[in-house]
């Protein structure tokens, strides 16, 4: 067929013509073949799904990477925070960087909780950490005598 343009018609008229529109599939198969194939005008979005799916295999990589890290014991260790079910909820338990917030309405046990935590923590690692309370007035520490409510 040469450089010339081909669609499904040209494509069967050169198969005839060579004997092998029959091995070939014939005009049926042609078509069908055609329906199916993605065609450039949706290239746009199919470039949106190749993007996504390489997006996914690089993530999943990372997790993989972190997860086979941390089962070597090299990767990023979680600082237990003393309580089973609380270290199960946080896989592990608390992670360095994060910042944690505890809330709930008055009296419920915010600040025992945090206390509980923070001394679990400091007595079983070297985890650190700078618990506050929104409920209590913040002493300064760089500014001794100074309070913030």
């Amino acid at each position: 067929m040469g450089n010339r343009p081909a669609d499904v018609v040209t494509v069967f008229e050169a198969q005839q013509g060579q004997g092998h529109a029959d091995r070939a599939g014939g005009l049926g198969y042609l078509t069908e073949l055609a329906h199916r194939t993605p065609s450039a005008a949706n290239i746009a979005r199919y470039a949106e799904i190749v993007r996504d799916r390489a997006l996914l295999r690089e993530l999943l990589a990372e997790f993989c990477d972190s997860v086979d890290a941390r089962a070597r014991g090299s990767g990023e260790m979680a600082i237990p925070t003393g309580l089973n079910s609380l270290d199960t909820a946080l896989n592990g338990g608390l992670r360095q960087g994060n910042l944690v917030i505890v809330a709930g309405r008055p009296s419920m046990g915010k600040t025992a909780l945090t206390t509980d935590i923070g001394l679990n923590m400091s007595a079983t690692s070297s985890g650190r950490g700078m618990p506050t309370s929104s409920s209590a007035p913040l002493v300064c520490a760089a500014w001794p005598g100074t309070t913030r409510a």
